[in-house]
């Protein structure tokens, strides 16, 4: 069995190829939307690029519910058709699958998974959760019995704490009437709490992407970026240890996402703004310390996933997936 995998965020696009459900390291490709008109157009290029003959399946995860053969990207206007992937990829077997849904499908390869220990817990049988920051933000969880549990946690509330976190809220809230998780633990709400940090301190922004605000807050090199890193950290620890509450992840916590992995500095180590955002549960301190969390460090692991997808129980959930003859 020869599988397309492809990870359609609403920045960039993963391509990779795997054969009988193992991914192939060599044919993964990551390429910038921006380059294309649509999905199909990138589609094209990485077939033509790594001349693929021919698949036998083809399995994308998209940023976005998935309710039927064709599917809008939330956080890009693009359009996703089960049909035109079918006739450009050459196959009859397409199946589409929310992206956190493929990321949790991955947790029953995670030995597959390149990771980095976040907080020490002893990881056992049973619940595992992954969740991240990106273009936006979102979870899953992959029960014991193989079970992906699909969710748009990202587009609930956020509750701020008081400061720069209520002045994000307000920001958001009063562009778009709301102010969701979405919103805020992402690229653009880490670049929203650079510029909100820059007017506490009387100084205009000079930073204009969250690549560059990471990178001079990690560095040392602008305090506001700084500020705004371990704000964003501390929030994302805070809504990690909700959903650790939530699902009791007996089997440990993934963080994923480009933004959550540029956040590293800010996120490892048991005194970084993370972990103490993380473990601050009053009561159930204790409970918080006995999850494991790792961060996945490569791109890779939604592709792991696509191919795992096929084979796990779960793979017929509606708002999860779309499969079927085409």
């Amino acid at each position: 069995m020869r599988a397309l995998a492809c990870d359609l965020g609403g920045t960039n696009v993963r391509f990779g190829l795997g054969i009988d459900g193992r991914l192939d390291p060599e044919s993964v490709v990551q390429l910038p939307n921006d380059r294309f008109s649509g999905f199909g157009a990138a589609l094209k290029h990485y077939l033509g690029q790594a001349r693929v003959g021919g698949v036998d399946r083809a399995v994308v995860a998209l940023a976005a519910p998935i309710d039927g053969d064709t599917i809008r990207l939330t956080n890009r206007d693009w359009t996703i058709a089960r049909a035109e992937i079918a006739q450009i990829a050459g196959t009859g077997d397409v199946v589409l699958i929310n992206d956190f849904v493929a990321l949790g499908a991955a947790l029953s390869r995670s030995e597959a998974l390149a990771t980095r220990p976040v907080l020490p817990g002893a990881a056992e049988q049973g619940v595992k959760l992954v969740l991240g920051a990106g273009t936006g933000f979102n979870a899953s969880a992959l029960v014991a019995d193989g079970h992906v549990l699909a969710a748009e946690i990202g587009h609930t509330g956020f509750a701020p704490e008081p400061g720069l976190e209520t002045e994000l809220r307000d920001h958001f809230a009063g562009r778009f009437g709301r102010c969701s998780l979405d919103r805020v633990l992402s690229g653009s709400g880490l670049v929203a709490l650079y510029r909100l940090a820059c007017g506490r301190s009387g100084r205009a922004a000079q930073l204009d992407d969250a690549a560059a605000v990471t990178a001079e807050g990690a560095g040392g090199r602008d305090a506001d970026a700084a500020l705004a890193c371990g704000t964003l950290a501390g929030m994302l620890g805070r809504t990690a240890g909700d959903l650790a509450l939530t699902f009791l992840p007996r089997g440990g916590i993934y963080l994923t996402g480009g933004v959550t992995r540029a956040l590293a500095p800010f996120i490892q180590g048991a005194d970084s703004p993370f972990a103490r955002a993380f473990l601050a549960k009053g009561r159930m301190r204790e409970l918080m310390q006995g999850f494991a969390l790792d961060l996945v460090v490569d791109d890779s692991a939604a592709l792991v996933g696509c191919l795992a997808w096929p084979d796990l129980p779960s793979n017929n959930v509606r708002g999860a997936c779309a499969a079927g003859p085409t």
